[in-house]
């Protein structure tokens, strides 16, 4: 819900990435198991912050001003939000390494839009299409390094390639429903985030514009473009929102954003409601033709 209060691609000032921090502190400092690490979290956030400000000598500064890493952050704490409801009330049970493992799946999902140093054509958003890919191996690079030793990288990779808008969540070949459980998580986490993020109608001619340049990275004709100009995508996002967001919500992520309600199972959920009241004001502003 837009925790950081500021979005661009500029790195966030150390005090909003703390606040940030202290929230998602709040949850994972309870999480007392064997096999997760809460100074490791602290750590990975810390090398998250300092990657999308381009402070690692590995990338360049953040340069897209959707996926930035205000969004990164804001998908950290509502996953961990979703965790946090799903550990106190959900069915199977997920171990802390599975945890540890979301939790830097959700840090590193969209790192993909990092330029390396030395890229000097465009902007970030040219990955957009396989940032995915990069994403994982960006995180699989930092992460089996001290201090993390992460050995699981399979793991990260399905959980990541769950965020993707054309991924099948159902033929990820995930070992066992507790790990697919947690990538349904951070899939959630990930349109919740945005649609749910109150500045979200604002936010859209940013996304137009990385599309854009996305298409024309892949030498797409205009003509060919899924959004071919601003006013097409926003409004189609109503239609987005109902007949993709929604069912895939429930369907292919099993409604595991229910356990962000408060309190659960029939309280408030203050990301849904956001939301709708997003859809609604885009809707007032682009009424739909028929």
């Amino acid at each position: 819900m837009n925790p950081t209060g500021k979005h661009g691609a500029t790195e966030l000032p150390s005090p909003q990435s703390e606040m940030v921090w202290k929230n998602i502190h709040a949850i994972v400092g309870g999480w007392h198991y064997q096999d997760w690490n809460t100074d490791l979290a602290r750590k990975a956030f810390e090398t998250v912050v300092d990657l999308f400000a381009g402070e690692t000598g590995l990338y360049q500064p953040i340069d897209t001003a959707y996926h930035d890493l205000s969004h990164t952050l804001d998908v950290t704490l509502c996953w961990a939000r979703i965790a946090e409801g799903y550990r106190n009330h959900g069915s199977i049970p997920i171990s802390g390494y599975l945890l540890q493992a979301g939790f830097y799946a959700a840090l590193f999902h969209d790192s993909g839009y990092l330029k390396p140093l030395g890229d000097d054509q465009g902007s970030g958003a040219k990955f957009t299409f396989i940032h995915e890919k990069r994403s994982c191996k960006i995180a699989e690079s930092l992460l089996i390094k001290a201090p993390f030793h992460f050995k699981n990288t399979a793991s990260l990779r399905r959980m990541i390639g769950a965020t993707g808008l054309k991924a099948i969540i159902q033929a990820i070949p995930f070992p066992n429903k507790a790990e697919k459980k947690v990538a349904q998580m951070l899939a959630s986490a990930d349109f919740l985030a945005q649609i749910g993020d109150p500045d979200y109608p604002n936010r859209l001619p940013a996304l137009y514009h990385e599309f854009l340049e996305a298409e024309q990275h892949r030498s797409v004709a205009s003509q060919d473009h899924r959004y071919p100009d601003f006013n097409s995508l926003i409004s189609q996002t109503p239609t987005f929102w109902k007949e993709f967001v929604l069912p895939r919500l429930e369907n292919a992520c099993e409604g595991v954003y229910g356990y962000l309600n408060t309190p659960f199972p029939d309280g408030e959920n203050s990301y849904m409601l956001q939301a709708k009241r997003n859809i609604e004001q885009i809707e007032k502003q682009f009424p739909i033709r028929t």
